[in-house]
């Protein structure tokens, strides 16, 4: 790879947390030349980067612990992060707003599904998601969050 340009960015983070700020620099490299990316094209490749990074490896770092976990299995780790897809998917499908509120009320609800379904012999996960709305409907209904 050669390097056709060289990038510098300065930014100011701001942790939403702590309402801290911090100045950062940072540098850069590209082998596209200046004519295949300009400085607003390389800014968007940047944050279309970042923006996958905070809604999809975010979630699965810090709200399923996906780094913490540490195997020595490389099938193991596989079958992990494919459990760990199920989950945001089921979790997608359903109402909740945010993956640590669906956490919390599974952990406080747990329901009890057969593995089995009634024709297919396997549980569906269209059965999984009307129990977990119908669950969070009535946890809902009696917090007085719905008429």
């Amino acid at each position: 790879m050669s390097v056709s340009s060289n990038s510098r960015l300065e930014r100011i983070i701001t942790i939403s947390k702590t309402r801290k700020t911090r100045q950062e620099t940072i540098y850069g490299m590209t082998s596209l030349s200046a004519e295949q990316a300009s400085c607003s094209q390389l800014l968007h490749m940047l944050r279309s980067y970042w923006r996958i990074e905070n809604s999809l490896h975010y979630r699965r770092d810090v709200t399923l612990h996906e780094d913490q976990t540490r195997f020595k299995n490389h099938a193991a780790a596989h079958h992990t992060a494919i459990i760990n897809n199920l989950v945001l998917a089921l979790i997608a499908k359903s109402n909740f707003p945010f993956v640590p509120s669906a956490r919390r009320f599974c952990a406080a609800c747990p329901i009890k599904l057969s593995l089995r379904g009634r024709h297919s012999g396997f549980f569906s996960h269209e059965t999984f998601i009307l129990s977990l709305e119908a669950r969070h409907a009535q946890s809902q209904q009696k917090a007085g969050l719905h008429a």
